[in-house]
């Protein structure tokens, strides 16, 4: 994870996608897209672009899932952005 974006090309996961990875990369490319500060568009983009990537390959029901992970993540301690810190949304 760099910055909050899980860059799933590195990991050569693109390609062997099992479905609680699919899973756990959607959530984690949700809650990077939603916490990228809006001087930061473009990551946010990017974040969305790998995220419609995975999804293509979910059930579902695997959506669903990953949906509510990423809703009920709470930060267990603050996030650090450039300018200062701040808790999750």
């Amino acid at each position: 994870i760099n910055r909050g974006r899980a860059d799933v090309r590195t990991c050569g996961v693109r390609e062997t996608f099992v479905p609680r990875v699919q899973t756990l990369a959607h959530t984690l490319l949700s809650l990077a897209a939603s916490r990228f500060p809006s001087d930061e568009n473009r990551n946010h983009e990017m974040a969305i672009a790998d995220r419609d990537i995975v999804v293509a390959r979910m059930t579902p029901a695997q959506i669903a899932e990953a949906q509510r992970l990423a809703q009920d993540w709470k930060p267990k301690q603050p996030v650090q952005y450039r300018g200062g810190w701040r808790h999750g949304h």
